[in-house]
């Protein structure tokens, strides 16, 4: 899948994850996400038999950004998504978020669950644009005291 993002020069497409993409993903996740891991706890975490590992990579194939989750039951879960400050604002995790679901639909998921911080006004835009609908929140759940807003989505 390639995209050109609106008023961004680089052109970014969306593979599978490759163990090259680990040591950035750790640095996103950490920057992004505030997701302290190790790059072998990163791998640990993408290489699990029931994982979906989508990168979002540019034109000389690095890493950008970076969608995990999982498929069990006929339910997918996206658990992190993060795009780079760079690719940031571009359509990026769109396309990322898009990539997810489309791989869980064929993956026989039926629905598709998130969570995000409540103070998260972007991902929240873009995910409701994109038909997620609202169905718990968590108070306090993160360290900080925020609270986590549930999302879903229905597959056909």
């Amino acid at each position: 899948m390639d995209f050109w993002g609106e008023g961004h020069p680089v052109r970014q497409r969306v593979r599978a994850t490759l163990a090259a993409d680990y040591a950035e993903i750790t640095s996103l996740a950490r920057d992004r996400l505030h997701i302290s891991r190790s790059i072998d706890e990163t791998a640990q975490d993408f290489d699990r038999s029931n994982r979906i590992g989508l990168t979002l990579a540019n034109e000389q194939d690095a890493c950008t950004g970076y969608a995990l989750g999982w498929v069990a039951g006929g339910t997918a879960e996206i658990t992190e998504i993060a795009v780079s400050l760079d690719s940031s604002g571009c359509g990026y995790g769109r396309m990322l978020l898009s990539a997810f679901v489309a791989m869980a639909g064929k993956r026989h998921a039926e629905e598709v669950h998130l969570e995000v911080r409540a103070d998260n006004k972007a991902a929240i835009k873009l995910y409701l644009k994109e038909g997620f609908t609202a169905v718990g929140r968590r108070k306090a759940y993160y360290s900080d005291g925020s609270d986590a807003l549930l999302y879903s989505l229905g597959l056909s």
